[in-house]
């Protein structure tokens, strides 16, 4: 939430050159004839997007007026300033939480009871696209895999094909439900996998690409077992 902390700061230096009240946006002519108007308006936009992007919106515009009005005029405020990057930060945080806890329940419920699809024990499911011939790999070996990796709404986040670099590793080194799966998969099979975010990134996720608390899809080709003597 370092923005968050950028924005107070911005803010409170606003403050102390505010010697008067802020009009009312309705009467401000809709006109940017020089640098400042510029920023200002760039000001807003730049708060707009900041809001809308985080996943929060203004079900009270009066409140939210208050609280910009008393930041900027330098007036008491009615939360404390210190707390306020901590109190954003725990919201978006719960409000990702939920949306992500949604989706994956939707997902799930979508992928329980369809046709090819099998579920392990730990909530893990899988549809097989290519059947495989060969042995399957231990939690030690180390193995090759190509792989597309989706969000529940479809975002692709990682395409080792598009990159043309397979990923090596031991099953035991990937996330829980991924090394699972691998464990049960023949050399040379396709499948597709679908992991709870318990078994995935979890609460962490992985900044700028996999939301916190994210169900996870993944189209795995298992392409070698490295160094396979059975």
């Amino acid at each position: 939430m370092k923005i968050t902390l950028i924005l107070v700061v911005l803010f409170s230096s606003l403050a102390k050159a505010q010697t008067h009240p802020v009009k009312s946006i309705a009467t401000l002519p809709i006109k940017l004839t020089n640098p400042s108007d510029s920023l200002q308006y760039t000001l807003g936009v730049f708060l707009g997007q900041w809001i809308t992007n985080n996943g929060f919106t203004i079900n009270n515009p009066q409140l939210f007026r208050k609280g910009m009005d008393d930041l900027l005029l330098n007036k008491t405020l009615l939360v404390d300033a210190s707390t306020v990057s901590a109190s954003l930060d725990a919201y978006q945080k719960r409000l990702i939480s939920e949306r992500s806890s949604q989706q994956e329940k939707l997902l799930f419920e979508n992928v329980r009871g369809k046709a090819g699809v099998g579920m392990l024990p730990s909530g893990v499911g899988y549809m097989i696209l290519k059947t495989g011939g060969g042995i399957k790999p231990w939690a030690t070996d180390s193995v090759v895999l190509n792989v597309k990796g989706y969000l529940p709404d479809g975002k692709l986040f990682e395409d080792t094909y598009a990159k043309k670099r397979s990923l090596i590793g031991s099953p035991e080194t990937f996330i829980q439900g991924m090394n699972e799966v691998l464990q049960i998969m023949p050399l040379g099979s396709t499948w597709r996998v679908f992991i709870p975010s318990a078994l995935g990134y979890g609460e962490r996720g992985i900044p700028g690409l996999v939301p916190a608390y994210s169900a996870l899809i993944f189209d795995v080709e298992l392409v070698n077992i490295i160094g396979n003597t059975r």
